[in-house]
């Protein structure tokens, strides 16, 4: 008899944790669609891509999202998105990591941002913005077709779309030697000819890094200086850190997605 109480009250406390989940994501489902669909471009080094373990991840992150969606870099194809299976493919990171992703699938589950969404990455470990150097950086090259293939399946569901970069990318640059000058410049033409190729109102949001990280400047000026005005620096400040000042762990990452959900919203 007692352990058939045991049971019992173990059932009804998975029942629980489970329900909270499936209420979530049956919210999100119900939710009447958008009249443009959001497509999310993540793209820069190793913060872009993320390193922040999963293994310290609840159940309910580790689940299919099923209303947000994410282009498998292997197969070229848009799928839910699950943390652990297909949201790091091809970013130059080891397995079992995770990136900003998982705090926008959140914002969107929680009512943030409409869904369904679109998810695109480009990070790469390591990398620098001569990576991306449009029309010959290998990591261009990648993210165009990437883009390209995203954007080709969202006109065949014929879902109009609206493009948001989430952009991390300059520690590598700083440490490499990178001047400050080559760096802005570098970062403009990148946007000039992103925009130039998938739409001129592209949002361009880019994180911050430490407080005394002297690229933070020229992230800050160049958003600034977009003619558009279409362009915003992201704060970092309260985020935590796998390693200090250079990755940012789980809580940190969520932390910054808030925050770039928030600059969406704004920038309508």
């Amino acid at each position: 008899m007692r352990l058939f109480f045991l049971a019992c009250g173990c059932f009804l406390f998975l029942s629980c944790f489970s329900g909270a989940s499936a209420d979530a994501a049956a919210d999100a489902a119900s939710r009447p669609m958008p009249d443009t669909f959001n497509l999310v471009l993540i793209q820069g080094e190793s913060n872009a891509s993320g390193m922040a373990s999963n293994d310290k991840l609840n159940g309910r992150s580790l689940k299919p999202f099923n209303t947000v969606f994410i282009l498998n870099n292997q197969r070229l194809v848009f799928e839910p998105l699950q943390i652990g299976k297909n949201n790091n493919l091809l970013q130059n990171v080891p397995d079992g990591k995770h990136g900003l992703e998982l705090g926008l699938a959140l914002e969107a589950e929680a009512g943030a941002i409409s869904t369904p969404l679109y998810i695109v990455k480009a990070g790469w470990s390591g990398g620098k913005m001569s990576d991306f150097t449009p029309g010959s950086g290998v990591q261009w090259v990648q993210l165009q077709q990437r883009m390209d293939t995203a954007i080709s399946s969202l006109k065949k569901m014929g879902r109009p779309y609206r493009i948001t970069v989430w952009q991390s990318i300059g520690i590598n640059d700083f440490n490499g030697g990178t001047s400050s000058a080559d760096f802005t410049n570098q970062l403009t033409a990148f946007r000039q000819a992103f925009r130039e190729r998938y739409g001129q109102r592209i949002l361009f949001l880019q994180t911050h890094f430490f407080d005394s990280h002297p690229f933070n400047s020229n992230i800050k000026a160049v958003a600034a200086a977009d003619s558009l005005q279409r362009a915003r620096a992201i704060s970092i400040e309260g985020a935590t850190y796998v390693d200090p000042n250079i990755h940012w762990d789980s809580d940190g990452l969520q932390k910054i997605a808030h925050r770039m959900v928030e600059a969406m919203q704004q920038a309508k």
